[in-house]
């Protein structure tokens, strides 16, 4: 990603204060949406991180 990419991009989100938590859910999100993370399991994924 470039400097450019880079700055449009928290341009376009500026309400993000943890992109790691936006990244994280969206990927607890897709999993569980495909069937690779059961219900439930969020919070074990949760702690580890």
């Amino acid at each position: 990603m470039t400097e450019r990419e880079r700055r449009a991009l928290l341009r376009r989100r500026p309400t993000v204060t943890s992109w790691r938590r936006l990244l994280e859910t969206a990927r607890t999100e897709y999993e569980r949406s495909t069937g690779l993370l059961p219900l439930g399991d969020e919070a074990d994924y949760a702690a580890a991180g």
